[in-house]
């Protein structure tokens, strides 16, 4: 069975990101605390009914806390 060529471009396209990442690891950094962070902050808001100030705080610190532990344990998995 063949690949789409679609897909298979999709996924050439994934793995030249991962490079990068990978490479640039302040980036990757940012990038999984805006993401996780983001998300952690808009649901504490939905969910809880809590303050913007209190949502951005452990939003943050969630990211903060996620990106790191993510990046240490990518670092010594190699």
């Amino acid at each position: 069975m063949s690949v789409p060529s679609g897909l298979q471009k999709r996924y050439e396209q994934y793995q030249q990101l991962e490079g990068y990442l990978e490479e640039h690891t302040p980036i990757q950094w940012l990038v999984l605390v805006a993401i996780p962070g983001g998300t952690y902050a808009v649901a504490h808001m939905l969910i809880s009914s809590g303050s913007l100030t209190d949502a951005i705080a452990l939003g943050l610190v969630f990211g903060v806390v996620f990106a790191t532990l993510k990046v240490l344990f990518q670092r010594t998995s190699r």
